[in-house]
């Protein structure tokens, strides 16, 4: 790698070693006439850049529409209702379909077994038996029961209810012609319960069944007043009757009871139904073809019209305040959709007043119950030890009011990855109210979430008919808000594909919450998931936005990427870790990081943001001069941030910039043209306060950059071409930055070359540096270093490098000021020329001339202007006091400090050691010079604005 210029070292001597530019890849320094990826350094780098290229290649095939929302249509719930008509009191139909053929069967029960049997035995059931394949024998036994029952709102409060039972089961397999023929074919149950309200108004009390009329007789009394006793017997006497003779007493019994005065414990009547209402349950399940039928189900399904125990004298049949839905067993690990249809009709006219259906599918069956409040549209999940499981358990839910008053429910689709025993237990539950407008009309979309317990497992929510993508949430507090937005937008020219993509996400929470995951938006409901955004230890008030483009072209062979975004959030305390992620340009493939934070790294409120650049013209010739890498990087916190990595979506073993301990505000931007090894930067950060690191890492193609930089209030403004004629500049506001930089290729080639540099102070203003530099030999040669403007400081200065087995030391030292000193130590076997032009850049000082230094140069030259109390501290002018060497060859120097003080001094073809002090002493100048020169030396010092020429014959008088 003979053009590989040391210059660039000198650069990092004068502080910019482009850490604060955020993308200083100065790993390809090269020249314009060599290809500086030759022989065996090919391997790791072009093997980073084909992988860019099939990257490339890959967005430019992608599917532009993959990202298009679906926007699947609200799910129409098709319950399989049979028209059971409006002429008797009570009718109950049981109806099976299996393999195209339909099966019914109406349950025989009467008026009096109804309410005798089924109203007052909970554990009541009649038995209906099927033969639905090809064989005689009974396949399927249906088991129905409907009694009273109560439902326990979220708040504790009992409302009475009435509770519609099925069990299916499959006779058994081992007897002749038992259980179902084709297993994987579809099956679909379905039990349908029409009855008067005048057989249901007045609740009964559950009991065991008794032979003992006095048994019935006494419990019936217990605990009754007149009014109840009379007004059930009344009613039981008539509604027992089947035929129209009693019509008349029963409604003249009805009146009588209406308008006779009420005791002081029961409530005024205010149902607004009457007993020629009547009102349809239906309960029922499919087996979808092509999974297994189970050889058990068991649910239950029930509904309160009030809020409260006292279930005839509130609430109305027409408006219902809740529905309770419950697969009690299953004995199938295979999907199964629950079906439920409540309907309420008005008088003899046989008008829908009200009707809702719901459905409830499972992925795998777990036991589950679900409450639906269809004023406020939440539905509550309740769980119990029977719902534990160990994988991925997937529950749909929906409702829809078709008549009457109510919110529907859109298809809620829940993924959890476990139901473990913080869900999966007695008493635990949590309820989802989904809200298009969750934090304002028109801002995000969203949900209200409640529980009665913080969970550990994680739970996937999915609204295919509202929400364009899904969100995951892991440890789950009792109570969240949460609102986000996702969004792709895809443009695809011939040769470029420019991808921008973004959104936000908002959480109000009762405390913090282990993770969230966003999805990306797409257009094949069965596709992948893609993340978007993927948050942990998020506080409990949170607002993260996040912006960002992909910009790719190959137009004209070349290959151009161009990555940027940021980040900006505000959250009631700090945050875990944070990843974003780029749109995939292949479904199938793993998640493409694009930013990633870890775990405390950003504050309380915190803007982030950077743009990359990777420009190669010819991937075919990749020592291109126009081939360059650029970047910014900007960031506005309330406390210093630890660190951010950027991507490229092409390398994500490595991020290619590692930003760590960045001060709370700062940015930084520049631009580097590896080959012609040109480029600018800036930075600068206004935070106050002591001097805070920024720790930069980057990598490509196995070539590594370390850097970290100190840096104080202020900015760095530099431009640099490194050549054999190149030139540096830069300019800094006040005292900087220290700097410690390494540089590894990591044994790309097979041999390890590295760079180290570390510097303890720099400041300076308008500095300017050129050289002349020989890269020929067997050694880096400087043939000449030339400064100007006006260095301050730089001190302990150090740098070492290795490269193709060559290495090289350098040291050097300079503070500029009443006492300050320059000091510089290269290892290499020629001379060096260093000039100095200084005078204009500053009032204080003027410096210019040079210094000739021979092979393993040291040249030293230190002052001191003022004396101090004593003559034991007097003020001096020194040049090589820290060498035994006189290795000077030639040298040049006009240096003054405030035109005061200072000195001007020439030798030619001679080695120096200089050693001059002086103290006054009562008005009287004493001077004791200390030389030892050969050849021609002209020494004159500036004190105190006088001038003493040739001081050198006060040693060695002509």
């Amino acid at each position: 790698m003979k053009k590989i210029l040391l210059i660039l070292l000198v650069v990092c001597m004068l502080c910019i070693s482009m850490s604060t530019a955020g993308f200083s890849q100065i790993i390809y320094v090269g020249s314009e006439d060599e290809n500086i990826f030759s022989g065996s350094y090919t391997t790791e780098v072009e093997s980073t850049t084909n992988m860019l290229k099939e990257t490339i290649n890959q967005y430019m095939d992608m599917d532009v529409n993959r990202f298009e929302p679906y926007n699947a249509e609200p799910k129409t719930i098709d319950l399989p209702w049979s028209d059971l008509g409006n002429s008797d009191l009570l009718c109950w139909v049981v109806h099976l379909e299996y393999n195209g053929q339909t099966f019914d069967e109406q349950v025989d029960v009467s008026i009096g077994d109804f309410s005798e049997k089924f109203l007052k035995h909970p554990e009541y059931g009649e038995i209906l038996r099927f033969d639905i394949d090809s064989d005689s024998a009974d396949d399927v036994e249906v088991i129905v029961g409907f009694y009273w029952s109560y439902i326990k709102y979220p708040d504790g409060q009992d409302a009475r209810s009435l509770e519609l039972r099925y069990r299916i089961r499959q006779t058994s397999s081992s007897s002749p012609g038992g259980g179902i023929e084709d297993q994987d074919a579809e099956l679909e149950v379905w039990s349908q319960l029409r009855v008067n309200y005048g057989l249901i108004k007045i609740p009964g009390r559950s009991k065991p069944t008794s032979n003992s009329a006095l048994s019935n007789f006494n419990s019936m009394l217990a605990g009754k007043s007149k009014q109840d006793l009379l007004t059930q017997f009344l009613e039981r006497f008539a509604l027992q009757r089947e035929n129209d003779r009693f019509t008349l007493l029963r409604n003249l019994l009805k009146n009588i009871l209406d308008d006779s005065p009420a005791d002081e414990d029961i409530a005024p009547l205010t149902s607004d139904n009457g007993d020629a209402d009547y009102i349809c349950m239906g309960s029922g399940y499919r087996s979808p073809e092509g999974k297994k039928i189970p050889l058990l189900v068991e649910k239950r399904f029930s509904f309160a019209k009030s809020f409260n125990w006292n279930w005839r004298n509130e609430g109305s049949l027409f408006n219902p305040t809740i529905f309770e839905h419950e697969l009690y067993e299953v004995t199938s690990s295979d999907p199964i959709e629950l079906l439920y249809g409540f309907q309420a009709y008005k008088g003899a006219t046989d008008t829908k007043m009200f009707d809702v259906a719901f459905t409830v599918e499972f992925n795998p069956p777990v036991y589950l119950r679900t409450k639906y409040i269809p004023l406020d549209s939440y539905v509550y999940y309740y769980f119990d030890q029977k719902s534990q499981r160990y994988g991925e358990t997937e529950a749909t839910f929906s409702a829809d009011v078709i008549v009457g008053e109510g919110f529907d429910v859109p298809e809620i689709v829940l993924t959890f990855d476990k139901i473990d025993d913080t869900l999966g237990r007695s008493g635990r539950w949590f309820s989802i109210d989904i809200d298009a407008d969750i934090f304002g009309p028109g801002d995000l979309i969203g949900f209200h979430y409640k529980a009665s317990h913080k969970f550990d497992v994680g739970i996937k929510v999915n609204v295919p008919s509202l929400f364009e993508e899904e969100v995951q949430i892991k440890g789950m507090p009792t109570s969240i808000d949460i609102g986000w937005d996702v969004y792709v937008d895809v443009i695809l020219l011939p040769k470029i594909v420019d991808v921008t993509f973004g959104g936000k996400l908002k959480l109000d929470m009762n405390s913090d919450i282990d993770q969230v995951v966003v999805y990306y938006p797409k257009s094949d409901p069965g596709g992948d998931d893609e993340v978007f955004i993927d948050v942990e230890d998020i506080p409990s008030d949170e607002t993260l936005t996040a912006e960002a483009s992909l910009y790719l072209d190959t137009v004209g062979g070349r290959l151009h990427v161009k990555p940027s975004g940021s980040v900006d959030m505000k959250m009631s305390s700090s945050i875990g870790e944070i990843n974003i992620y780029y749109p995939k340009a292949v479904s199938d493939e793993s998640d493409i990081k694009f930013l990633y934070i870890p775990a405390g790294s950003i504050p309380s409120r915190a803007e982030v943001g950077g743009e990359l650049e990777v420009y190669i013209l010819d991937p075919d010739t990749l020592s291109n001069p126009s081939n360059f890498i650029a970047g910014n990087i900007y960031h506005d916190c309330d406390k210093n941030v630890d660190e951010v990595n950027f991507y490229i979506p092409s390398n994500q073993e490595t991020p290619i910039i590692q930003i760590t301990d960045m001060p709370a505000d700062s940015y930084a931007e520049g631009r580097l043209y590896w080959n012609k090894l040109e480029g600018h930067a800036y930075g600068t950060r206004g935070y106050l306060g002591n001097r805070d690191p920024i720790i930069l890492n980057l990598e490509f193609g196995g070539y590594e950059i370390y850097n970290k930089l100190e840096i104080e209030e202020g900015y760095l403004r530099a431009g640099f071409k490194i050549a054999e004629d190149g030139y540096f500049y830069f300019d800094t506001s006040k005292n900087l930055f220290k700097n410690e930089l390494r540089v590894n290729n990591n044994g790309v080639g097979g041999t390890l070359d590295k760079l180290y540099l570390q510097v303890e102070d720099i400041s300076a203003d308008n500095i300017h540096a050129n050289w002349d530099i020989d890269t020929s030999g067997e050694q880096i040669k400087f043939n000449s270093l030339g400064f100007g403007g006006i260095v301050d400081t730089i001190r302990d200065f150090h740098l070492e490098i290795s490269l193709e087995g060559k290495s090289s030391n350098l040291d050097l030292d300079w503070i500029l000021g009443k006492t300050g000193k320059i000091e510089v130590d290269f290892q290499q076997d020629d001379p060096i020329r260093l000039d100095f032009d200084l005078d204009d850049a500053s009032d204080d000082i003027d410096l210019h001339g040079y210094v000739e230094l021979p092979n393993n140069p040291h040249f030293d030259m230190s002052w001191k202007w003022h004396q101090g109390e004593r003559h034991t501290d007097p003020g001096y002018f020194k040049i090589n006091e820290n060498t035994n060497e006189r290795s000077i060859e030639d040298v040049y120097l006009y240096f003054t400090y405030l035109d005061q003080w200072g000195t001007e001094v020439s030798l030619s073809n001679a080695g120096i050691y200089v050693c001059v002090e002086w103290y006054w002493y009562n008005l009287l100048l004493y001077i004791w010079p200390v030389i030892d020169v050969y050849g021609d030396l002209d020494l004159h010092l500036l004190l105190d604005g006088t001038w003493y020429y040739n001081v050198e014959d006060w040693v060695n008088p002509p």
